[in-house]
């Protein structure tokens, strides 16, 4: 049985695929949360999770070959297009782990089959990502 998450599942002929959140529905979502949440550490960890959803899109788009979508979020939307071609978009203090997560990504070891949000469309969830 295919995981849930906050995007969607659907069957299509037999075969789960994933439908990742347009990166304008993402963003209205994130920025309509902002404005209703008022307590700091929620706000602080929803910003947090943004954060490291941009990063991982970054990866993903500069391992594809893709441009980094034109819209974003995050207080590193800006210094992450500036530094796209950087390994770690010079943001290897703030986040450790983006070298190792790369190294992931192209070992395919890393939730990367699921559609990212530089590639859209849906795709299938290999079995072994589930």
């Amino acid at each position: 049985m295919p995981r849930k998450s906050s995007a969607c599942w659907r069957s299509s002929g037999g075969a789960n695929q994933f439908e990742e959140p347009s990166d304008a529905a993402v963003v209205q979502r994130y920025n309509a949360l902002m404005q209703d949440i008022t307590n700091p550490l929620v706000r602080d960890i929803l910003a947090h999770g943004m954060d490291v959803r941009m990063i991982v899109v970054a990866l993903r788009c500069r391992r594809r070959g893709l441009a980094l979508p034109t819209v974003g979020m995050g207080q590193w939307f800006d210094h992450i297009r500036h530094n796209f071609n950087q390994p770690d978009f010079k943001l290897g203090r703030v986040f450790p782990w983006i070298p190792e997560a790369e190294r992931l990504l192209a070992a395919r070891r890393f939730a990367d089959p699921l559609p990212a949000v530089c590639a859209g469309g849906d795709v299938d969830v290999p079995e072994e990502t589930r």
